[in-house]
This record gives structure tokens, C-alpha cells and sequence, in this order.
């Protein structure tokens, strides 16, 4: 489970920005992974200078006036994500391959949906 952040920052006149983070950040996550990319121009000193700290990280490495495009993920560690982790691939019981959650999207007729839809009785709404 993972939260993704991004926006744009400009760079100062040493070539350094700061991104603030939402107040709340550092309590939803954790283990963290940054893309930066320069926009007008190449950035080949471009890089994280400080690492998330108290809501927030420094971009270096670029010109005064560069706008660089950036982006954090963070994996989440609130109590509901941690107690309800989602599993990446399950194996789908023997009885229920070639079944499907939605077998219109796959060109197969209704029958071979995998969870049907109880019928209405007929006078009750």
C-alpha cells in the first residue's frame, strides 16, 4: 500500500529547494523513494539533499531558477493499513478458474461470472 506525492519546485539562487510535506505525512508513512526530474533543462547534479525529516526534503544540485518536478512515495504504516495489508497476487481456487469478476470486459458471457448477482423475485422491489 502506497500513498504518492508530487508537485513542482523552484529552485533558489544556491540551486537548493525545500518540499513541505502535509502535516499529517509522517505519521501515514514510511520508507520512502524520491524521483526528481529538471524541467527546461538537463540537471545532472540534481538529487535529494536531505532525506525526509520532520515533514519535509531538500533538492540540490541544480541552477537558480530551476523548476524540477518531483515525487515521494511512502509506504503506508497507519493501523488500518497495517492490519489490513493487501496481498499482491492470489491463487484463484481449482472451482473457480476460468470464472471471472467481470467476464463482459473479457468477451464471455454472464454465466461464467464468479460471484453472481442474486435475482430479485419477481413482485418485490
Amino acid at each position: 500500500m502506497k500513498n504518492i506525492y508530487d508537485g513542482v519546485v523552484v529552485l533558489g539562487e544556491k540551486g537548493e529547494g525545500w518540499v513541505q510535506m502535509p502535516d499529517w505525512f509522517d505519521a501515514l508513512n514510511k520508507d520512502f523513494r524520491y524521483q526528481l526530474t529538471a524541467i527546461g533543462a538537463p540537471g545532472p547534479n540534481l538529487h535529494v539533499a536531505r532525506e525526509i525529516a520532520e515533514g519535509r526534503f531538500q533538492i540540490a544540485g541544480g541552477k537558480a531558477g530551476m523548476k524540477v518536478s518531483w515525487m515521494v512515495t511512502g509506504i503506508r504504516q497507519d493501523a488500518w493499513a497495517n492490519a489490513h495489508r493487501i496481498a499482491v497476487e492470489e491463487v484463484k481456487a481449482q472451482e473457480d478458474r476460468g470464472k471471472y469478476l467481470h467476464p463482459e470486459i473479457h468477451g464471455q458471457p454472464a454465466e461464467l461470472t464468479l460471484n453472481p448477482v442474486p435475482q430479485a423475485s419477481k413482485g418485490i422491489q
